[in-house]
This record gives C-alpha cells, structure tokens and sequence, in this order.
C-alpha cells in the first residue's frame, strides 16, 4: 500500500517558495514516493506538474470554495466531504505539506474524519536550504513565520488539541533532512546549479568601464520580493542618466515571473527615462556563462543566489535589497567583493527595518553612490574587482568550502527533527536530553525569545510533573545589561562567569549562529547546545 505525499499551496505567484515545493516534488519523485498537489487554478505550482508530467496528480479545488469556512460547523461538514472524495483513490497513509495558517486549518477540517493522516508545514525559502546560505539553512527555518504560528497556537488551541493523537504536526525539518541527505549523496547542486569554474571567462577580462556606455545586467525572478528592488534601482539608475546625459545606459533584464509580476514590472520599467531597458527572457544555468561572455556586461546586480552565479564568472556584481515597496526607498545595496559575511541582500533590508545601523555593518551604500562609484573605475580596478569577486564566491560560498559546515549543520538537526503531537508545545526529544544532564542548564538569550522559551518551558512543566526535575539555573547574555541583571525568577549572567565544562546551553537568539560559534570556541561540546531560536521566532514550538 503507497502513501502519498499530497502538497496544499495556494498562490499564483513564482516565488521562491514555489521554487523549493517544486524541487521537493521532483526529489519525492524521483525515489519512487506518489504526489499529488491539491490548489486553487492558477496556482503555479500546479501548473507546472499538470503541464510537465503526468507523475503528480494534480487536484483542483472549486474556484469559490471559501477559505474561512473553518469558522462554521457545517462548512466543516462540506469540506470534510470534499476530503472523504479526495481520500476514496487513495489507500495509503497521507501525508498532506502546507505552509501557512489558512492552509493548515483548512486541512484539518477536509480530512478530518480520517485515522490514517499527518499534516506537515514547510515555510522555507529556495535559497535557505542550499549550500550556499547553511547559517540560515533548513536546522532553524523548518517551520512557519511567526505571525502564523501566534494565530495557529493561541487563536485556534482549542480546535487543534481536539486533533486525534494518531494525527500529527510534522515540522518540516524530518522532509528537509531526508532531502538534503540526497542533495549531497549525489552532489546534486555541484552538477547542476552552482559549480564554480576554476578560471573566469576570459573574455570577460577584457571589458573595461567606458566613460560613455555602461552596459548593466539584471537576473532573477520577477515577483513581489524582488522587483522593488530591481524598481528602485531603475529608479536611481534614471536619476544617474539625468546628471550624467552623455552617458549611454543598457539594463538587460533576465527572468521569469507570472503574468502579474511581469506586467508589473514591464510597466514600471516604461516610466524611466535616459534607459535602454531590454527584456532578454530567460537564460539557463548552462548557458549564464556565454550570455554574460557575448554580453559584455560592465557589472551585474542581482539578489538571492544569483550574485555568486555571477561572482563566480568574474562579473563585478551589485547586492541588491528585496522588501516590499513601501520599503523601497530604503533600498541600498553592496558591491559583492566588498562584504566578507554569508548574508543576501534582503537580510540588510530586514536589519534597517528593525532599526540596526545596516549601513555601518554591512558597507550598504545608495545605487546612486555605487553607480557612480563604477564610473570612476579604469580597467585595471575592473580586473582588480572581477578577481576579487571571484575569489570571494570561492572563499565563501564554492561548494567544497561549505560542504563540511552543511553537514554538520544536517547531524545538528538530529534535535530539530520531530513530530509535535498536539498538545504537546516541546519537542521530546530536548525535554529527554534535559533530564539526563546532570549539570547546569542556562538559557542563553535573555531577550524576548529566551524570555518566550522559559515561558513556554515552565508551561509544559507544570502540566507534565515528570519534566519538573529539569531545573534551569539562569540566563546568559553577551550584553546582560541591555535586558537588565535580573529576567523574570532567573539572574542574567555574562557567559565569562560560567563553567563551561558542567553547563548544557538553549540558544535562543536571533544570534544563534554567533553564539553556537562562539560557544563551541570555549569547548562547549555540540550535545550540550541546542539552539531553539529560529524555531522559538517562527513558530513558538521547539
């Protein structure tokens, strides 16, 4: 008897969360598992499998079906009846992959007189669970943002404990390890995405910065995340051409988007004047190298992973921010060479929305500036920028340099992978590890998500007494005095008045990563870190 991996998504746009579920559909696949996509038409995820293959069965739910319908019992019913209908071709154990809270609770209601059922909930970005981002990689993002996660738990607890205990909630991590296993088995993204040449193009080293032309390129996917960026930067882009008149200015423009994002964009772009915009379609992975070689390209912007496909062929390249467009004067970017740290250009956006001096950190500049800053440049700092681009891509992201640390950061999820069977808000597998140490368990995060954590934490222990022996001693912080010497019951400590050797650490932190390097540096051993972070922010579950 088969089961059946069965993905509910619901949105028409390609982005780069329809990149991942189409990636993890084609993996389940090709290991020989049955898939069927439930979604709304336009979806374009289901697009793509109903016109590519006929290995994934792709189901349609009515166009008027109304998302809310939770909120009554006898729409419970109908969708219920919807689900029994979907279930009857189907005999095995299903396991339904969602993403979001209307998703989620949709799902319960339409298969919930079924026994033999899981629901698992994947929110990760494309980028996050390759080799090139593996400190923001899938240990810390298999699970939802936090704004869905408040509403799943605290506004819905009282339908989702009803759910029967043979019924779990699957964070993803458990999918994301098993694809990630295949990835490196078979080198799967050496072969096929981001192989790094060993020399640059060689005709790349003879382009040289004209005082005349400025010939720019432009790679991605055109939808709500990464066109303002792309607009904004068109945007100053113009104002450059409006100074400097004799200058002649080329913007080809690479990528793929649906039919909304493209007008978007095709409309945005005709309102710019002094700007030779030219849409070019797409260009494969393959062929990236001989485009940009024939291109001739002074330098390259771009988000995401495509800077280090750029990098890694020599092509000076700008980072440039994604975010919404009420954010887009905000917008700053980064010449790649420049910046040493494993970060996407959306993330300094993320950090300037919070209040951190981003520019101070990360060297982010005005395209304005950067373009202006290109032109100053003659051909020898072109070749000087084009081989320090290329090394930095090798030096932090080539797939030999990173391999290792992704391993590592698979063997760490070995705490992150679980089922979560409601009620139950702590992964057992912690609480199991906490009860057999013997020495002393510290927080370390004494801002709002170790504050979350230990509230979460003495819960689940009042309600279950056999946990009450795991006593918490205090919090550690880096800078105590930022959240004050005493949090809640717990005084917060620096973690230089510690012993290291007898202490168990839960990192929770928007630092995590730091800090998990940090802690290994003074010998902490990686059994006694358990870093809770990522999970805690998005989804109030470790």
């Amino acid at each position: 008897m088969k089961n059946t991996y069965l993905f509910f998504i619901r949105n028409p746009e390609l982005g780069g969360a329809q990149t991942y579920f189409i990636r993890v559909i084609e993996y389940l696949l090709s290991i020989g598992e049955e898939v069927a996509v439930l979604a709304s038409r336009g979806d374009y995820v289901a697009n793509y499998f109903d016109q590519t293959t006929h290995c994934v069965d792709v189901i349609y739910i009515p166009d008027d079906m109304d998302y809310s319908l939770w909120k009554t019992p006898s729409a419970r019913e109908i969708i219920a009846q919807y689900g029994a209908q979907l279930r009857a071709s189907r005999h095995g154990f299903l396991r339904i992959v969602t993403y979001n809270v209307p998703n989620v609770l949709f799902s319960i209601f339409l298969f919930n007189q079924e026994k033999n059922w899981s629901l698992t909930t994947i929110t990760m970005h494309h980028e996050e669970w390759t080799h090139w981002e593996p400190s923001v990689g899938f240990v810390q993002q298999e699970c939802m943002n936090p704004h869905y996660r408040n509403t799943l738990w605290d506004e819905y607890r009282h339908l989702l404990i009803q759910l029967d205990k043979t019924r779990s909630l699957f964070w993803g991590g458990y999918l994301v390890k098993q694809y990630m296993s295949y990835v490196f088995k078979y080198a799967f993204h050496v072969d096929n995405i981001c192989q790094t040449p060993t020399e640059k193009i060689k005709a790349l080293c003879l382009s040289k910065p004209d005082s005349h032309q400025l010939n720019i390129l432009w790679c991605g996917r055109f939808d709500s995340f990464k066109s303002p960026g792309l607009v904004q930067f068109s945007s100053e882009l113009e104002q450059y051409s409006s100074v400097h008149p004799e200058v002649s200015i080329s913007l080809h423009l690479v990528g793929r988007g649906n039919s909304g994002a493209q007008t978007y964009i095709e409309n945005a772009m005709g309102q710019f004047n002094g700007i030779n915009i030219i849409f070019d379609g797409e260009v494969s992975f393959s062929d990236m190298p001989r485009y940009i070689s024939a291109g001739q390209f002074d330098f390259g912007i771009a988000m995401g992973t495509t800077p280090l496909l750029f990098g890694s062929l020599g092509l000076p390249t700008i980072l440039i921010d994604v975010g919404s467009i009420g954010l887009m004067p905000k917008m700053k970017g980064t010449w790649l060479h420049e910046t040493d740290l494993n970060i996407t250009a959306g993330y300094g956006l993320a950090l300037d929305v919070l209040g951190e001096d981003t520019v101070k950190l990360y060297g982010r500049r005005s395209y304005y500036d950067l373009i202006s800053d290109y032109m100053t440049w003659d051909s020898t700092k072109w070749r000087d920028v084009s081989q320090k681009t290329v090394d930095y891509v090798k030096r932090n992201h080539a797939a030999e340099s990173v391999f290792s640390v992704v391993k590592q950061s698979i063997e760490r999820a070995k705490w992150a992978v679980f089922d979560i069977r409601f009620p139950t808000p702590l992964a057992t597998p912690l609480l199991q590890r906490l009860l057999q140490y013997n020495g002393k368990v510290y927080i370390f995060g004494a801002g709002g998500l170790g504050c979350k954590f230990y509230e979460i934490f003495s819960e689940y222990c009042r309600l279950n007494p056999k946990y009450s022996a795991i006593k918490i001693v205090g919090y550690i912080d880096n800078s105590p005095h930022k959240h004050g010497m005493q949090v809640g019951s717990l005084r917060c400590q620096n973690i230089s008045t510690v012993s290291i050797v007898d202490s168990f650490f839960i990192v929770a932190s928007d630092y995590h990563t730091a800090i998990i390097e940090q802690l290994g540096s003074l010998g902490v051993a990686d059994e006694n870190i358990c870093s809770v972070g990522q999970s805690l922010r998005q989804t109030g579950y470790i």
